[in-house]
């Protein structure tokens, strides 16, 4: 598509070369068979290709602008969706964990326990294997038990209630945090037209979702 815009800008410029000499040469050729001065006609083609060259060079400009606004607001768009996508498997996820809490049929607990590990794993599935415990992702993947798996499996086999609500406290607080801090992200992206390299993107993610999280400890 890149090259296909760059031949097409290419063709059109000498497109329009060509018309401003066929263009210059018929109005020195009037001028000529008139006896009259030259400059005039040349003033008149240099202002002209100038205009033109302007025009042509507003025009390209702006169709940058709004293909980087188009990819932006995809971009834009994906992440919200994603977010919807992942609250709604970390929904699951809490729901199973209170049906767990209060479920006194062993038969059914099992049942319960494994519709948790498969929300479970659908939301682990959608984030990034983080190693930085600085990493919002880091937070919900500890929480999680994908980095001590042993003990979480002993807090869902043993089904003790204060550690499982201690749990999905930790946990209804950790993903506020984290969809406040990407909505602020993907919002300010989206109204800026402006897509933020990796590293500065990361920065900022993280530097909102600190704040909030601290916010947030204040108000407990």
């Amino acid at each position: 598509m890149f090259n296909y815009k760059k031949s097409r800008r290419i063709n059109m410029f000498l497109i329009l070369i060509l018309s401003l000499i066929f263009l210059s040469i018929v109005m020195i050729l009037s001028y000529h068979n008139k006896k009259d001065s030259l400059i005039e006609p040349i003033a008149t083609i240099i202002a002209s290709i100038i205009a033109v060259l302007g025009v042509m060079k507003t025009i390209d400009n702006n169709n940058k602008s709004n293909q980087k606004m188009r990819i932006t607001q995809v971009i834009t768009k994906s992440r919200i969706d994603w977010m919807q996508l992942i609250r709604k498997f970390i929904h699951g996820y809490i729901e199973y964990l209170n049906e767990l809490v209060y479920s006194n049929d062993s038969c059914e607990k099992d049942k319960i326990v494994t519709k948790l590990f498969t929300s479970r794993d659908k939301i682990i599935s959608y984030l990034n294997p983080e190693i930085e415990e600085t990493s919002p992702d880091y937070d919900i993947l500890k929480c999680l038990g994908y980095y001590n798996y042993d003990k979480y499996i002993m807090m869902i086999k043993n089904c003790n209630v204060d550690e499982i609500k201690n749990h999905k406290r930790n946990l209804i607080k950790i993903t506020r945090c984290y969809f406040k801090s990407e909505w602020e992200r993907a919002k300010e992206e989206g109204y800026a037209g402006k897509i933020l390299n990796n590293k500065e993107s990361k920065k900022l993610f993280v530097e909102k979702y600190n704040k909030y999280s601290n916010k947030y400890k204040q108000e407990l």
